[in-house]
């Protein structure tokens, strides 16, 4: 009874950490039976049984208040559901409810006034509520969005087990005040249709492998997901991630056995020698000549927007699609500007000979504009995959039309 009734910070032996001393047994049930604490937690038992015999749970009681208590009620329920509107908008337009300033309100409570300002009920609502009963603290705040959040959570819960298969999306980033975190997603299909779902924020100091791996696990155990249902893993290129020996996906490996990375495209790439070094030159075009590249283009091409050169991401591939678009556009500007670059000295001089001399070869300028033809037909079919609207069914058409396509092209079929 103590446990439950009694306060917090008294009594401890009988209310939190339990008594140990059975010798003396006897006397401290006796002291503790005459303590407050004790007749404070009795009295709170009492009422309790009471209530819950002769009028039902709080729910019970709230939901059955005739009289002014019942106005009362709903008075605060309309008022909860202003600040709750308040709140969910804020955060779906990503604005910030507050500050670390002292002489600034904050978004969430300007907003709320303005509201105030254009709706006497709302107005009236908040000066008939006590003013240690208004809800509008920052404590306030934080619970009703660890409530929505929770909620949110059951929901995604509950769709991820009427369905079967998963996928595990994860990746490292910083928030503003440059404090380390790592993001988990889950992708599946609900009813034929395919969602992507954040579920987890944690912030943490340690981002190795091992540690980044833990808190993976540790948010996607809350939905209690069979692990043999994981068909894939989505992170960045990092090692630290991708690593097929220490990193991330090798350790989440050991509990989804079935899963595999989603990296199929860049790996495919990487086991042709031509693609591999035709990409890595491509790439190269723009790591370190960015001004006098802008300059070059407004000089050759003065009608035309500057352009900017693609760098390479093995985990976004269609930037290769945009590399190879740019390069094909301002060929002529780039090799330019590595035969001025040629004309220099030290590193660059050397490094800028030898990639002018890779992408002046037949097969540079073949591959350069194979690919191009190559990405204009499955630029619209990797697009569409990435779309959360697009079905299972959608799916399997794009995928299916597009290899039929390729099979054209490979068989000299115009289209």
């Amino acid at each position: 009874m103590c446990r439950h009734f009694g306060e917090r910070g008294r009594e401890e032996k009988f209310s939190q950490t339990g008594h140990w001393d059975w010798k003396h047994i006897n006397h401290a049930c006796s002291k503790h039976q005459n303590s407050k604490s004790h007749t404070f937690a009795l009295e709170k038992f009492n009422n309790y049984r009471l209530s819950m015999s002769e009028r039902g749970s709080v729910i019970h009681q709230l939901n059955n208040t005739d009289g002014r208590q019942g106005e009362i009620i709903e008075r605060n329920r309309e008022h909860l559901k202003v600040i709750l509107d308040v709140l969910i908008t804020c955060a779906k337009q990503e604005v910030p409810l507050r500050g670390n300033r002292e002489n600034d309100a904050g978004n969430f409570l300007e907003f709320y006034r303005l509201v105030c300002r254009h709706d006497k009920a709302t107005q009236e609502r908040l000066d008939a509520i006590p003013s240690n009963a208004k809800m509008l603290s920052r404590d306030i705040e934080n619970y009703l969005f660890d409530a929505a959040c929770t909620l949110l959570l059951r929901w995604i819960k509950r769709e991820l087990h009427v369905g079967s298969f998963y996928a595990i999306l994860a990746d490292e980033c910083k928030d503003v005040s440059k404090k380390q975190l790592v993001a988990v997603c889950l992708r599946y299909v609900h009813m034929g249709t395919v969602r992507e779902r954040a579920v987890g924020l944690v912030a943490t100091d340690n981002m190795t492998a091992v540690a980044i791996a833990k808190n993976i696990l540790k948010v996607v155990a809350t939905f209690g997901l069979d692990p043999s249902l994981c068909v894939g893993f989505g992170f960045d290129g990092a090692s630290v991630m991708s690593g097929h020996k220490g990193g991330v996906q090798a350790i989440l490996k050991g509990t989804f056995e079935n899963a595999v990375l989603n990296l199929i495209l860049s790996a495919v790439a990487r086991t042709s020698l031509d693609a591999s070094t035709f990409f890595d030159s491509l790439f190269m075009c723009g790591s370190d000549c960015h001004a006098r590249f802008l300059n070059m283009q407004k000089e050759m091409r003065p009608d035309h927007r500057s352009l900017e050169l693609e760098r390479g991401c093995d985990t976004r591939w269609d930037s290769r699609s945009a590399a190879v678009t740019k390069v094909f556009i301002l060929y002529d500007v780039i090799v330019e500007v590595l035969a001025q670059y040629t004309e220099g000295g030290g590193q660059s001089q050397i490094e800028a000979q030898s990639l002018l001399q890779q992408i002046r070869t037949y097969k540079f300028i073949f591959l350069l504009v194979l690919f191009k033809h190559l990405f204009s037909k499955s630029d619209f079919t990797s697009k569409s995959l990435k779309s959360i609207s697009t079905s299972v069914a959608d799916t399997v058409d794009l995928i299916e039309n597009l290899k039929q396509e390729l099979t054209d092209i490979r068989s000299g079929v115009r289209s």
